[in-house]
């Protein structure tokens, strides 16, 4: 069993915390994903499992061990950075077991291990080329046969893809993935990529920087389809999707429906009632853009109407994205292709599917209650 266990893990560099009481679990076998922006210290949080930083507080197990304070070289882990970091001079197959080399590992065991993953890798046709006579995508498949042919317990990759190009990375996500599953070893992977982390990972801890995440690194943790349905909070909820959720500020009428600009919309039965949303309340209403459908109500179940200037219209050939000036504030909506009506500088109505509301506290952000 190699799972891997944060207590209580807090870093600061020079005074400066980066990492603040982070509990976090990584089950053995799982293919755990950590994402957010810049400066949430997920890469921190990576190089804290390898041993290249240690905590100023707290401890790290990996499997039944406290690795807190031991070295890099002995916790049995490999890393895949964002630069491939190949050595120019050598061959493919001389990159790929220069780490079982080092450690003298038998020459024959070495020439198996580095077959192998060359099979596993599509790199047989390479294994004599120089890193400066492969593509990007073919380096980056030699920084992956270096971490396997170590063959660890845990792999950690800290955003691998970031120097490919759109369609590569599409390509190499699915084959880390696919690779992943086959091997069935312990998997952390950092990246600041919504889309990676939600078609990659078992599970996706969002992290986000102290300073927004208001004291605390780790925002929420779970399957990528459960955050994306059910955010924790407004940071969660900003953060996963593309274009982003839309929000807009209403206050509760105290009958089950909320009073915004004007209008008047349902609350989804699933959210409870009581104090959470006593009359008077304000509320953070947020919907998804591919939850607003063009024109208004048609007797159709679960229906907000709003109009508002169309400003900005990107047509991108399998789905058209609408930016709308409203009364309730800017409303983004993911509209089928060759959406017909819509004209830049025009006015435009959609219907929100009030059925689809996620509801925050505007003070702490917090999703607020639902029934199970």
């Amino acid at each position: 069993m190699t799972g891997i266990s944060f207590k209580s893990v807090s870093m600061a560099y020079d005074g400066v915390r980066v990492v603040e009481g982070l509990d976090l679990e990584v089950q053995d076998r799982e293919f755990m994903v950590f994402v957010g922006p810049s400066g949430c210290g997920k890469s921190t949080a990576l190089r804290l499992i390898a041993g290249l930083e240690r905590p100023t507080s707290g401890d790290i197990h990996i499997g039944a061990r406290n690795v807190t304070q031991v070295e890099p070289k002995d916790r049995d882990v490999a890393m895949v950075f964002q630069s491939y970091a190949l050595y120019p001079h050598m061959s493919v197959a001389e990159n790929i077991a220069f780490g079982l080399k080092v450690r003298k590992m038998p020459a024959d065991e070495i020439a198996a291990r580095v077959k192998e993953a060359a099979e596993l890798l599509g790199l047989q046709k390479y294994l004599d080329r120089t890193p400066r006579q492969l593509s990007g995508g073919q380096r980056q498949r030699v920084a992956l046969g270096r971490a396997l042919v170590r063959r660890p317990s845990v792999f950690l990759f800290d955003e691998p893809l970031s120097n490919l190009d759109a369609e590569l990375r599409g390509v190499m996500r699915a084959e880390i993935a696919k690779l992943q599953r086959r091997l069935a070893t312990t998997t952390v992977y950092v990246t600041h990529d919504q889309v990676e982390a939600m078609t990659m990972g078992d599970r996706i801890a969002v992290l986000a920087p102290l300073d927004r995440g208001k004291g605390r690194n780790l925002m929420q943790v779970g399957a990528p389809l459960a955050l994306y349905d059910r955010p924790a909070n407004v940071f969660v909820a900003k953060f996963l999707g593309a274009p982003r959720m839309n929000f807009f500020s209403a206050v509760s009428n105290g009958d089950r429906t909320l009073a915004c600009a004007g209008l008047s919309l349902d609350i989804p039965t699933t959210y409870v009632g009581g104090s959470a949303l006593a009359p008077g309340k304000s509320v953070l209403v947020g919907i998804r853009p591919e939850h607003c459908t063009l024109g208004a109500f048609d007797g159709r179940p679960g229906g907000f109407v709003v109009s508002g200037l169309v400003d900005i219209l990107e047509t991108l050939g399998h789905e058209t994205i609408a930016y709308l000036s409203t009364p309730i504030g800017p409303i983004v909506a993911k509209l089928p292709a060759g959406a017909t009506g819509l004209k830049v500088g025009e006015n435009a109505t959609l219907t929100l599917d009030d059925r689809r509301f996620h509801l925050f506290d505007p003070e702490t952000e917090a999703r607020l209650a639902e029934r199970l």
